[in-house]
């Protein structure tokens, strides 16, 4: 349904975009909406960040917390875009 409404986002009325942003934004902090960097981060998220509750990017920012270990450089090119978007969408 996401897909659809954003396919179809220039003939939404303002108030189903504005929602459809909100959800936008809630899906881009939650690591359970990253797949890809969950699946590819699962042993560093198990370690470091267990007790976090999912949302508002707590596990994305408690893997770059974590970014200076020498477990996880690698990730450091995928997580700085990420927090860097999320500023500027919050600011």
């Amino acid at each position: 349904m996401i897909r659809c409404l954003q396919d179809a986002r220039e003939e939404l009325a303002y108030e189903c975009r504005a929602t459809l942003f909100d959800a936008e934004v809630r899906m881009a902090e939650d690591i359970d909406f990253k797949y890809p960097m969950k699946r590819a981060c699962s042993a560093e998220i198990q370690a470091f960040c267990s007790g976090l509750t999912h949302g508002q990017a707590r596990v994305i920012r408690c893997l770059q917390a974590r970014s200076s270990f020498p477990v996880l450089p690698f990730f450091v090119p995928i997580l700085d875009p990420l927090l860097q978007s999320l500023r500027i969408g919050s600011g």
